[in-house]
């Protein structure tokens, strides 16, 4: 520890940065995304506690902790506080969520970052959970049921680990990524089956997705709660009351951005 405090005040810096902001691979499968629990609203959440980039550090001594503290006011204060999740999206049935970086617990956050990727096949799932068939909203729902537990809990997916943190944040960006490799059964164009089509089993194209994604939003975000099901009024409602802006990509090209105070502005009969 002598040697690294030993180095100029601005190279200990430039490493705290690094290590604040680093991030771990995603997951290549669910079969490979460590011990998962099902919970009850629809997502496999790991048994882990959340890995956050700055605990270690601030447990090293005094001067390290101070620094490191200031570390985390320049990334505040330069809106470059940036959390970031993987979703998988197995057999379009259940969200697999990771974190790959958390710089450190804040109920402000610059950035949420969420990548969607789907793996599998959509046969791989029983008629009755088929998310394409049925319609595409029940994955919209599980995703909106995500981010509403860590918009009211914190990052935390455990049952009972919720620490009420009550977070808000400036940007919510959601970026669809193309499945790697092409599923074997190929890309359906619709959420709906169509008999013309190769296969039936296949994934939903990723612009298909986003664009369902976009029609979801649209419908939350743009009707009065006399217009919405007393069901989905929370997840509108806490985007309203927690988060500035939401951006949709698809494989980071921006398609879609909402800013919800000037939504919120012309939407006199939204309950708050």
């Amino acid at each position: 520890m002598a040697g690294f405090l030993n180095l100029a005040r601005e190279l200990r810096d430039l490493i705290y940065l690094v290590v604040l902001q680093a991030e771990i691979a995603p997951p290549s499968s669910s079969t490979e995304s460590g011990p998962r629990r099902n919970n009850i609203e629809g997502f496999m959440h790991t048994i882990q506690p959340v890995l956050v980039n700055s605990k270690v550090l601030l447990l090293v001594n005094h001067q390290v902790h101070d620094e490191v503290q200031e570390a985390i006011r320049v990334l505040k204060k330069s809106g470059e506080l940036r959390y970031k999740l993987d979703c998988m999206l197995v057999g379009e049935a259940q969200i697999y969520p990771t974190w790959l970086s958390i710089p450190v617990f804040s109920t402000r956050v610059s950035k949420v970052e969420v990548s969607f990727r789907s793996i599998g096949n959509c046969g791989l799932r029983s008629p009755e959970s088929r998310l394409a068939s049925c319609g595409y909203d029940t994955i919209a729902q599980r995703m909106y049921t995500l981010l509403r537990k860590f918009l009211k809990e914190g990052p935390d997916f455990r049952a009972g680990a919720g620490g009420g943190y009550m977070m808000t944040v400036d940007e919510l960006i959601l970026n669809i990524v193309t499945p790697s490799p092409i599923p074997t059964e190929g890309y359906r164009t619709t959420h709906f089956p169509d008999p013309n089509e190769i296969s039936l089993n296949g994934l939903l194209h990723p612009e298909a997705v986003v664009e369902e994604i976009i029609g979801n939003i649209d419908f939350l975000l743009c009707r009065s709660n006399d217009q919405i099901s007393w069901f989905i009024a929370p997840y509108a409602a806490i985007l309203f009351d927690r988060v500035r802006f939401i951006k949709i990509l698809l494989e980071g090209e921006l398609k879609k951005i909402w800013n919800i105070k000037e939504i919120d502005a012309h939407n006199p009969k939204r309950l708050h």
